[in-house]
């Protein structure tokens, strides 16, 4: 059994709490936890001596940034919980979120040729839709081109992003319509299971305020933590499943933006299904 562990929080530990209250909390079990803190020790130590600021203990910045992650609160809201002000709740999220993307590379990997080839051939199994590999964010589409997405109808089209036809009016484009939307759909449920394990990046956690920049590096952050709840087999709870706020019927928002020939591309690959 594990020692206890000094958080450096004048209340009770939060670690001293059974692992059913921790992944609630924190989404991870007591021991990830503490392997969570160790690795990433030497990178919030630097950070606590560079910003001159009163030390906060490893523990209590990784405890403060997993219940961001995983609730969405506003950072008042979590510092009344750690006896922290916004500030330095500020600064934890800030420094965690940092110290993880380093790590990146480790915990997200695009597949490689073996991976890709089974990839698509699993992809192409779901709806007949060619060339298939999965990303991080979206699903690709190889042909001769080097790389062509596919996504949603956020997304203008372009000869390398492939997003369904706003208006099928042929056969041809309600059956590409169809094997668009049900080869995605894989990489929508993924989305679906991230919100509902973190919070943050879901808007019933409300939204994200802050730069851009900030912001994808909070959802690289999130992505890295999933990747290590799956390697790991930690659950994804139950009752914290909620419903995606994706609505496929939404037409393209920039279908008139047409770079090159995008609409030509489509079509050739739309009258493959017929």
């Amino acid at each position: 059994m594990d020692k206890s562990v000094d958080t450096g929080y004048s209340g009770s530990n939060p670690l001293d709490r059974p692992d059913d209250f921790l992944l609630r909390a924190y989404r991870f079990p007591r021991h990830k936890i503490i392997e969570l803190c160790n690795e990433l020790r030497p990178d919030l130590e630097k950070a606590t001596l560079r910003s001159h600021s009163i030390p906060v203990h490893v523990e209590l910045q990784v405890l403060s940034a997993l219940r961001f992650y995983a609730s969405g609160s506003f950072q008042n809201v979590i510092g009344d919980v750690f006896g922290l002000s916004q500030p330095s709740i500020s600064r934890c999220i800030s420094d965690v979120t940092d110290a993880l993307v380093r790590r990146i590379n480790q915990y997200i990997k695009f597949p490689d040729e073996a991976e890709r080839r089974t990839n698509k051939s699993d992809f192409y199994k779901i709806a007949h839709f060619p060339n298939v590999v999965v990303s991080l964010m979206v699903l690709i589409y190889q042909s001769r081109r080097p790389m062509t997405m596919i996504s949603d109808s956020g997304y203008a089209l372009k000869p390398w992003m492939l997003v369904p036809f706003m208006n099928p009016s042929t056969p041809a484009e309600e059956e590409f319509n169809r094997r668009h939307c049900r080869t995605r759909v894989t990489i929508e449920q993924l989305f679906g299971i991230v919100k509902s394990r973190f919070r943050c990046v879901h808007k019933t956690g409300g939204c994200l305020c802050y730069v851009p920049a900030k912001c994808c590096r909070i959802i690289a952050a999130v992505f890295i933590l999933h990747n290590i709840c799956v390697d790991n087999n930690i659950p994804c709870l139950e009752n914290d499943n909620v419903p995606d706020e994706h609505n496929d019927l939404n037409p393209p928002l920039n279908e008139g933006v047409v770079c090159g020939n995008g609409q030509q591309v489509r079509r050739n690959l739309a009258a493959q299904f017929v």
